[in-house]
């Protein structure tokens, strides 16, 4: 089996850091919606998780990503039912 292309390489990181940058900004959005402290540092801990994705592999990054999306929802849940 001969190794990936750059070109295909450079199409995946590309994809990953859209992702990321989907997320944070997500998160931004979030935070600034509730007013709770604690929801604040969820979503910056959010964040921080879909950089840290980045430089992880594929099986562990989709679990990091799936996570982040449930805490965001948590979180958005949690200032609707307020």
């Amino acid at each position: 089996m001969s190794a990936p292309s750059t070109q295909a390489a450079e199409r995946t990181l590309l994809a990953r850091v859209r992702t990321a940058v989907a997320l944070v900004l997500t998160c931004a959005i979030v935070a600034r919606a509730v007013p709770d402290a604690p929801a604040a540092i969820a979503c910056l801990v959010v964040a921080v998780a879909a950089v840290i994705t980045l430089r992880t592999r594929p099986p562990v990054s989709h679990l990091v990503l799936a996570g982040c999306v449930v805490a965001l929802a948590v979180v958005g849940l949690h200032a609707t039912t307020r």
